[in-house]
């Protein structure tokens, strides 16, 4: 999840553009089972090339070979049967070796050619209509829930011959090291013969949506850690970014709206300056280089990256110097974390935060430390979660559960789910608010929306805000929940099980919910 986020702090802006929203992207594959004709070249060992060398220059028995080489006459005579066995050397009339036709084609090429049939397993991107490397895959089954899934016409259908015929193989020609004899041989596809079957598979990617200041939204791919051209233009050639919704209500999506609402009723103010967001952009970049250098420091001491990092430091209190006049800033869409995390560190009295149900990959180690330090401070944690949990989310309650057992921490299940803005408060001085649960996961089926979120540092706005949307009543709230546990077999349960039993368990006496 972190590197997620440091991918999206990365690709800030592009071209002019600025990041509103980005997820995880299951994009089709296929791993193809083909029949091919081809040639197997095996590289010649050196000591097979000396031999026959020698062979070749009129040395004609195996005392005269193993005394120029230096071998031992025994292992110089293994050596020669093999080759003999081989049909690469030859004894005539006299007893005297010689290198046969065979031999020859070794001596002139430094390989052996000789044709085969194979069946290769090769991955296949129906998307880009290429040959991929090796590149992890899953299943569908296996698919990250919080991502979306690339909806691709015939993506699974076998390609045509023509598209991995010979010359689109070149590029994926395969090596095999450690044969026989110490031999590497390389095979090169002359001719496909048959597609066998084809085996649905699905690859990662990172999506990410920019917008422009006139309101045009585009779609950028990323794999490796890097914005993919030729992925991206594939994608817009497929119409892939209206087909999973980046389109024309992608503004006002999911809780887009109604963030920018609050906002105005909390701040009587025009929309921001454009100043304020290339403030808030710069602190971003500065934030990122400045933690990028650190680490590098802590692999290599070198006094130029010292300097580049005291400088990027230098800068960022320039630029938060400046963002302290102003009470109320726009919060970048990769933000969210670092804004939660900062909220546990700073909290001197309080911290309330609403969120859809926890998930393992944003409740990680570093957030439950977070929450750890933070409950033993002293401070009081109230979390409002508006979902249900379920069997899967068993090891986050149990997590949930231990951190509640403080005194300090309190868990409160919504009784409406529709919440589409969540918040983070501290100390009734500062407040953020925007449309991404801060600790869980988007509601599926995961569709892409412009994030809107905003930092509001004025003690009369934040209590008004309080007042309006977080001043929960009992009523607000779930009196008893309680998860019906699976049927539990006579013999040893199952993991799943397990979960269900220790759910069970945090209902009636864990979480605190009035």
């Amino acid at each position: 999840m972190s590197a997620i986020y440091e991918i999206a702090q990365r690709f800030d802006s592009y071209e002019n553009q600025s990041l509103v929203d980005f997820f995880g992207v299951h994009i089709p594959c296929q791993i193809l089972l083909v029949d091919t004709v081809g040639v197997e070249r095996r590289r010649t060992p050196a000591m097979t090339e000396f031999i026959l060398k020698s062979i070749d220059a009129g040395l004609t028995s195996i005392k005269e070979v193993s005394g120029l080489l230096g071998l031992q006459f025994e292992f110089c005579a293994t050596l020669f049967r093999e080759l003999q066995l081989g049909e690469y050397i030859g004894i005539d009339g006299f007893g005297t070796y010689l290198v046969w036709k065979r031999g020859k084609e070794i001596l002139a090429n430094g390989s052996e050619d000789s044709p085969i049939d194979r069946r290769l397993n090769i991955v296949w991107d129906p998307l880009c209509r290429k040959f991929l490397g090796r590149v992890p895959m899953y299943t569908k089954r296996r698919a990250d829930s919080d991502g979306v899934i690339i909806p691709l016409a015939g993506a699974f259908a076998p390609p045509d011959l023509n598209e991995v015929g010979a010359p689109a193989l070149k590029e994926s020609q395969l090596s095999v090291a450690g044969e026989r004899g110490g031999r590497a041989s390389s095979f090169e596809v002359l001719r496909v013969t048959k597609i066998e079957k084809s085996i649905a598979r699905y690859r990662e990617a990172l999506a990410l949506v920019y917008k422009t200041d006139k309101g045009d939204v585009s779609l950028m791919m990323v794999t490796n850690g890097n914005i993919d051209a030729e992925l991206t233009t594939a994608c817009a050639q497929a119409s892939i970014a209206k087909l999973i919704g980046v389109d024309g209500v992608f503004s006002s999506r999911h809780g887009g709206a109604g963030v920018r609402k609050r906002f105005s009723e909390i701040a009587k103010i025009q929309k921001n300056s454009v100043s304020i967001e290339n403030l808030v952009r710069r602190r971003s970049l500065l934030r990122f280089k400045a933690n990028a250098l650190r680490i590098r420091l802590l692999e290599t001491e070198q006094p130029e990256l010292l300097a580049r990092k005291l400088a990027a430091e230098s800068d960022l209190t320039v630029v938060e110097g400046q963002l302290k006049d102003f009470s109320i800033l726009p919060i970048r869409c990769h933000e969210v974390t670092n804004y939660v995390i900062s909220a546990l560190q700073s909290a001197q009295k309080s911290v309330l935060i609403t969120t859809t149900m926890p998930t393992e990959a944003k409740l990680d180690f570093a957030m439950s430390g977070a929450f750890e330090e933070c409950i033993n401070r002293g401070v009081q944690i109230d979390l409002y979660i508006a979902d249900r949990p379920n069997i899967d989310g068993g090891a986050v309650l149990i997590r949930l559960d231990k951190l509640s057992r403080s005194g300090n921490f309190n868990v409160f299940f919504l009784a409406s789910e529709a919440r589409s803005v969540f918040e983070i408060a501290f100390d009734d001085e500062d407040l953020c608010f925007f449309n991404e649960p801060p600790l869980g996961a988007r509601r599926g089926p995961i569709v892409p929306r412009e994030f809107n979120g905003y930092s509001v540092r004025d003690r009369d706005l934040v209590s008004k805000y309080k007042a309006e949307h977080t001043n929960f009543a009992p009523g607000n709230l779930i009196s008893r929940l309680r998860i019906p546990p699976k049927k539990v077999s006579k013999s040893k349960p199952s993991q799943s099980q397990k979960n269900s039993h220790e759910l069970s368990k945090i209902d009636t006496t864990g979480l605190k919910q009035s």
